[in-house]
């Protein structure tokens, strides 16, 4: 046959093409028709073949090095005879091939030595490329730009500068599987402003760059990888649902996993031997970690204002420098995970982390029967309820979340040990108190004590602090308040429910308990009440009062401070002052009456942390205040006209 002629070949019984010289079989479908072009058979070079094939046609490339640039425009199946023996060199003049077409299947090819890229796909959809060699390009080996749904499988990218990248705006839909990227100048595999993309199951290793790195894409998976030996091993940037799994991470120059931005999960990764950090969170929020061992890197975690940020199951350890290194408004929860506490960093004050552990409790009577709708109640170290539950059909409840302490520069707080109580209609039975938990635990409770009953009701103004007889509060102030039934013997025994009885002064609640409480706000002068009841047993307080301290007496408004209504006045305002001990330093800078009732009574005091009153401006009335205990001036007047002071008493300043 003519070298030059196209050969058409119908196919009615099994096609068996074979190259004996390195057992390459390619077998098509029963009764298909195809066309089927072979290089150099049919054409001596593969751009001609291209050239004079149709949409649909195969090629196939006969063992060898061509030395091309190749365009394929048409869609085609391209088929080399194996990395090792088709190769497609540029020979340094330009790419290697360009994808401008759909449906382009590419494989079994060596695409070599182009001094751009070694083959870019631009402007096409559903392209697939397996069992291709993509190496020493002076660009990237592959280079996809403006496209979706790609899929490469079963590749090497090797020595180029980038092994590959994925460039495009609101394009998407891309897979990269079982492939091999290593020893490329920069980063191993890049996207950018595209969605919807997998990496699973690839080796990506000794690159000078990042191993992955993303930048604006939405949906990511990253499954099952090996990531080791890179300059930096996986960085991902605002790019939201992403997600590595499986994934071992490793011995990687710089760090293990870098993250900026929000809505991430790691989860059942290795991330160890780094000389700088493991995982790296940068301006991040909505993550969790789950279930990965970060462990031999000099430092385990470090967070820069990240929040909303969880790490459960997971462990950190053996880390030179830090387990944790916490900067600039972070705040990290941790759960049910392991780390050195005493290897935990703090740049600065704005910053905390949470200690939490897991809680399984099982109630039982006394012959070891479950006792279900069980209301169990825990209790922090500090007495506050921090649980209240019934028990399921089995007698359980479990995966309850316990905070073991809060820990910021300053100091640590400890909310262990634990009580745990349970109750039913008629029986009580509780746990001795928890231990400082440092691990997930279970605890075991009978109930094998009869109730005791209600005698009477309190309410208090603090847990176990005092019942309330009388109040007095300012307009603007704020308490808590709690509620419980007590038995003459025993004390606590029951929740109660309560009421606010008040003419608009109180929002919210008294919930159950002497350790939960409810906010008092005082928003406007009055008198009011709180009742509380146990079936038909109620007690109320006596008189909670609230009163107002300042009185604007043109806007008929009320304030809980004299700078406080100076700063709400405007010019021409009277501000009446009711008798008081004022702490303030107080800057008059509008134009106001300051009125108070009494000089003796009025008082108006810097605690010698400052002046006590300057005035600012012009036109300003002070009367019938005592201004003390400045550690400067008592009242300062400056570059101000027509000020009028009247039965003041200036003292002690």
């Amino acid at each position: 046959m003519n070298q030059d002629r196209m050969g058409t070949r119908t196919i009615s019984i099994l096609l068996v093409w074979i190259l004996v010289s390195t057992g390459f079989f390619v077998f098509m479908d029963f009764e298909d028709e195809v066309r089927a072009i072979i290089v150099p058979i049919d054409y001596q070079t593969i751009q001609s073949a291209i050239e004079n094939a149709t949409d649909g046609d195969t090629i196939y490339i006969w063992s060898g090095t061509y030395y091309e640039n190749i365009v394929v425009d048409k869609s085609l199946t391209i088929i080399g005879n194996g990395t090792e023996e088709t190769r497609v060199d540029a020979d340094r003049g330009g790419y290697v091939i360009q994808i401008e077409a759909d449906w382009v299947n590419v494989s079994g090819l060596t695409v070599k030595n182009a001094d751009g890229y070694g083959m870019r796909i631009e402007y096409s959809s559903h392209i697939a490329i397996d069992n291709c060699k993509l190496t020493k390009n002076q660009n990237d080996g592959l280079y996809i730009y403006e496209s979706d749904n790609v899929t490469i499988n079963n590749t090497e990218a090797s020595f180029n500068d980038e092994g590959i990248t994925f460039f495009g705006w609101q394009k998407g839909n891309f897979i990269i599987n079982n492939c091999n990227i290593s020893d490329n100048n920069d980063d191993g595999i890049v996207f950018a402003d595209v969605f919807n993309t997998q990496i699973y199951k690839c080796n990506i290793s000794r690159n000078n760059g990042y191993g992955i790195r993303t930048w604006n894409v939405q949906y990511t998976s990253i499954k099952e990888n090996t990531i080791w030996d890179n300059d930096m091993g996986l960085a991902i940037g605002y790019s939201p649902q992403t997600t590595v799994e499986n994934c071992n991470i490793f011995s990687n120059s710089g760090t293990g996993i870098t993250l900026e931005g929000s809505d991430y999960t790691i989860v059942n990764c290795s991330i160890s031997s780094h000389n700088s950090v493991g995982i790296r969170l940068y301006d991040v929020s909505n993550t969790e970690i789950t279930e990965t061992n970060l462990s031999d890197n000099d430092i385990g975690i470090r967070a820069y204002e990240t929040s909303n940020t969880i790490v459960t199951n997971s462990s950190i350890w053996n880390c030179p420098l830090y387990d944790l290194f916490i900067e600039s408004y972070t705040h990290i929860d941790f759960l049910n995970t392991t780390f050195d506490k005493t290897n935990v960093y703090f740049s600065d004050d704005t910053s905390e982390i949470t200690v939490m552990w897991y809680l399984h409790v099982y109630v039982n009577d006394t012959l070891g029967t479950p006792v279900p709708d069980a209301e169990v109640i825990i209790r922090n170290a500090t007495g506050v309820v921090v649980f209240d539950a019934f028990t399921d059909v089995n007698g359980q409840l479990r995966w309850i979340t316990i905070i073991e302490y809060v820990e910021n520069i300053a100091m640590k707080s400890v909310f262990t040990p634990h009580n745990v109580t349970a109750y039913n209609d008629t029986l009580i039975g509780w746990t001795k108190p928890v231990p400082n938990i440092e691990v997930s635990i279970s605890v075991n409770i009978m109930l094998d004590t009869p109730k005791p009953k209600v005698d009477f009701i309190t309410i208090e103004r603090s847990a176990c602090g005092g019942w309330i007889d009388k109040a007095l509060y300012v307009i603007e102030d704020t308490d808590r308040f709690y509620a419980a039934g007590y038995n003459v013997s025993t004390g606590f025994v029951s929740t109660v429910s309560a009421n606010w009885n008040s003419n608009d002064t109180i929002v919210g609640d008294v919930s159950s308990g002497p350790d939960e409480s409810t906010t008092f706000t005082a928003i406007s002068s009055g008198v009011c009440h709180i009742t509380a009841q146990n079936g038909s047993m109620s007690n109320s307080t006596g008189d909670i009062t609230i009163i107002w301290l300042v009185e604007n007496l043109d806007q008929g408004t009320y304030y809980s401070g004299i700078q406080k209504a100076i700063d709400n006045a405007i010019p021409g305002d009277r501000l009446s002052i009711r008798p008081w001990l004022y702490y303030e330093n107080v800057i008059v800078n509008k134009t106001v009456s300051l009125l108070g009732w009494d000089r003796d009574t009025t008082v108006v005091d810097g605690n010698r942390s400052g002046y006590v009153i300057q005035i600012e401006v012009d036109w300003v009335n002070v009367s019938g205040l005592t201004v003390k205990n400045a550690d400067g001036y008592g009242m300062r007047i400056e570059y101000s006209s027509h000020i009028a002071i009247d039965n003041c008493k200036l003292t002690k300043n």
